[in-house]
C-alpha cells in the first residue's frame, strides 16, 4: 500500500515524540503518509511535518458479527512479551492476585501473546491455578483480529496489569476493562535486541517511563480496581480506536494505491527501470538516478570534486550535512564510503549516550558516524599517527552533540575498562597479541566489540592468538577479511605492507542478535 497503516492504539498520554506515535523507524516523513486511528494522533503528526490521516485501525474494518456475551466471565490479558524482548515480571505474584478474584466470576481464562507462549511467561503460574490459555494475536495470523475482537465482545470483563491496545479494544466491543493486580514495570534494556528502538537511539529511555504504573494511574485513574467493579465505556473505546473515522472502500483503494490503474503503473515503472540498466550505461544510468534524487546529485558531485583533488592534499567535504575534514582524498573516500554509505561500522544499540571507545580512530570518519546517529554519545578517541591529529581535532570539533575526548596517554585506555563500554574498537596495528595480553581481562567491559587484525608481509600470523584470546573472555565472533582476493593462491594483493587484514566482530551471547 502507500504509506504504512498501523495497528496499535495510540492513546493520547504517549503523545510525546512523533517516532512513538508513528511507530515506524523507516520512514520517510516527506513522501510515506501514515494511516492511524484517531484524531489526536493525526492532529500531532502533522504538527511534527508527518503526513497522517486517521482512518481508524485495522480492526474497525472488520464484517459485522453477532455475540452472545458470557455473563461474569473474565478474560485476563497480562503485559506482553515479543520474540525480540526479556522481561523480568512478578508472574507468581500475579498469578496469586488473580486467584483471590476468580471465585467471583463464573469463568475466567487468560489470553497470552505467542511470544510469551514460546517464552514460557506467565504458562506455568495461570496453568497452576487451574486457569485455561487460550493464544493471542500474532502477526502471520490472518484471523487474528477476528478472534481478538471475539473475545472482547464474549467475555464480559477482561483485567490487565500492562498497557496495551488490549484496553481500547475491549471498551470498544462492550468489555468491561481493569487495571488489576501489581503493574508490569519495564526497562529500557528489555529493549536492548529491539529494531525499533536500535534505529531510533534514546527513544527507548523516552518512552519505557510512559507505561510505568505511576503514569498509568495519572491517566487511567478510574480503571484501577477490582475486575468485577470495572465499568463499560464503549463510546471512548470506539473514538480511541477511530472507528467513526472509517473510509469507505473506495476511498481506501484510492488512498492506499488499490485502483484498477495503480499495478499497471507500477509494472510500467518497473519495466522502464529494468530495461534502463540493460540498455543505458552507467554514467547514464547515474544522471538519470541523479535527475530523480537531488540529494544524491548532490552527494555525487561533491565526491566528484573530492576525487579530482590530488594525493596528499587536506580539505574538507560537505556529507550527509555534516562538514568532514580530512588529510588525503582518496583515503578519506574509500573510508566514507564504506562507513557512511554501507554502515560498516554501525553500532546496534538503544541508548541515547552509549559509551563508545576508538582505539585507532584515525582521522575521526567513525565518530563522526556515531555522533551523527545517536543523540549524546560518549566517544573517546586514541589516534598515535601524529600526520592524523589536525584532521581528527577539527572533525571531534565539529561532533557537537558529543561528548568526544581525544587521548594523549594510551595508558587511559586501562581505565576506561574498568566501566562498561557499549562498543570497543581496536585497530591492532602491527602490535597485535602483544597489545591484546596488555588489556587481558579488562576486555570484559565491551558489550560489543571490533577487532582489526593485521599480519606484515613474512611475519607470524596473530588471527588464530586473537580468536583464542577473545573466545576465551566470553565473545562469539565473526570475520570479514577486509583484502579478501577470489584466487588467493595465484595473487594476494597486499594492503600498506600486510598480507592478511581481518576485521573480528565479537558480541556476548550465543549467537548475533540478528543472525537470520
Amino acid at each position: 500500500m502507500n504509506g504504512r497503516w498501523s495497528h496499535a492504539w495510540g492513546s493520547p498520554h504517549i503523545l510525546t515524540d512523533p517516532r512513538l506515535a508513528c511507530g515506524e523507524s523507516h520512514f520517510n516523513i516527506s513522501k510515506d503518509t501514515i494511516w492511524i486511528g484517531n484524531s489526536s494522533e493525526e492532529k500531532y503528526l502533522k504538527i511534527h511535518g508527518y503526513k497522517a490521516k486517521a482512518i481508524g485501525l485495522p480492526i474497525c474494518y472488520l464484517p459485522p458479527q453477532i455475540y452472545k456475551r458470557l455473563p461474569d466471565s473474565l478474560l485476563i490479558m497480562p503485559a506482553h512479551s515479543l520474540d525480540y524482548t526479556a522481561h523480568d515480571w512478578k508472574f507468581k505474584e500475579y498469578a496469586k492476585q488473580i486467584k483471590i478474584v476468580m471465585e467471583d466470576f463464573s469463568r475466567v481464562a487468560v489470553c497470552l501473546h505467542s511470544s510469551c507462549i514460546k517464552k514460557g511467561y506467565w504458562v506455568k503460574e495461570f496453568e497452576e491455578i487451574g486457569v485455561p490459555i487460550i493464544e493471542g494475536a500474532h502477526a502471520n495470523d490472518r484471523n487474528s483480529l477476528l478472534r481478538t475482537r471475539a473475545l472482547m465482545s464474549q467475555f464480559e470483563f477482561v483485567t490487565t496489569n500492562g498497557y496495551g491496545s488490549h484496553i481500547a479494544y475491549g471498551a470498544a466491543f462492550g468489555a468491561k476493562v481493569s487495571f488489576y493486580g501489581d503493574i508490569c514495570e519495564f526497562s529500557s534494556t528489555d529493549y536492548e535486541n529491539c529494531r525499533f528502538y536500535e534505529d531510533m537511539p534514546g527513544l527507548a529511555e523516552t518512552a519505557v517511563p510512559l507505561f510505568s504504573e505511576e503514569v498509568l494511574l495519572k491517566h487511567f485513574d478510574n480503571m484501577f480496581c477490582h475486575p468485577r467493579e470495572a465499568e463499560e465505556r464503549v463510546e471512548w473505546g470506539l473514538e480511541q480506536i477511530g472507528f467513526n473515522k472509517r473510509i469507505s472502500p473506495t476511498e481506501m483503494r484510492r488512498c492506499f494505491g488499490w485502483e484498477w490503474y495503480d499495478e499497471p503503473l507500477r509494472k510500467a515503472k518497473t519495466y522502464f527501470h529494468i530495461g534502463a540498466n540493460k540498455l543505458l550505461t552507467r554514467k547514464m544510468r547515474t544522471a538519470l538516478d541523479e535527475w530523480g534524487d537531488p540529494q544524491l546529485k548532490a552527494r555525487n558531485s561533491e565526491m566528484r570534486r573530492i576525487e579530482s583533488l590530488p594525493e596528499g592534499q587536506s580539505g574538507s567535504a560537505a556529507l550527509e550535512g555534516l562538514s568532514l575534514h580530512f588529510e588525503d582524498p582518496q583515503r578519506f573516500l574509500r573510508e566514507y564510503r564504506r562507513i557512511f554509505l554501507e554502515k560498516a561500522l554501525d553500532v546496534p544499540c538503544i541508548k541515547g549516550s552509549p559509551v563508545i571507545v576508538d582505539w585507532g580512530a584515525g582521522i575521526g570518519l567513525p565518530m563522526r558516524y556515531w555522533a551523527n546517529k545517536f543523540p549524546t554519545p560518549e566517544i573517546h578517541l586514541f589516534e598515535q599517527g601524529g600526520h592524523l591529529r589536525e584532521a581528527l581535532a577539527k572533525n571531534a570539533a565539529e561532533a557537537k552533540n558529543a561528548k568526544v575526548t581525544i587521548h594523549e596517554n594510551p595508558e587511559k585506555l586501562a581505565e576506561l575498562l574498568n566501566q562498561p563500554v557499549d562498543f570497543l574498537r581496536l585497530d591492532l596495528g602491527i602490535s597485535g597479541m602483544e597489545f591484546l595480553e596488555g588489556v587481558g581481562d579488562r576486555i570484559r567491559a565491551a558489550e560489543r566489540i571490533l577487532v582489526t587484525c593485521r599480519t606484515e608481509l613474512g611475519k607470524e600470523q596473530q588471527v588464530s592468538k586473537v580468536l583464542r584470546f577473545l573466545e576465551s573472555h566470553g565473545f562469539r565472533y565473526h570475520l570479514s577479511p577486509r583484502n579478501a582476493s577470489p584466487n588467493p593462491l595465484v595473487e594476494l594483493k597486499s594492503q600498506h605492507g600486510a598480507d592478511s587484514v581481518v576485521d573480528i566482530w565479537g558480541y556476548r551471547g550465543e549467537k548475533f542478535p540478528r543472525t537470520a
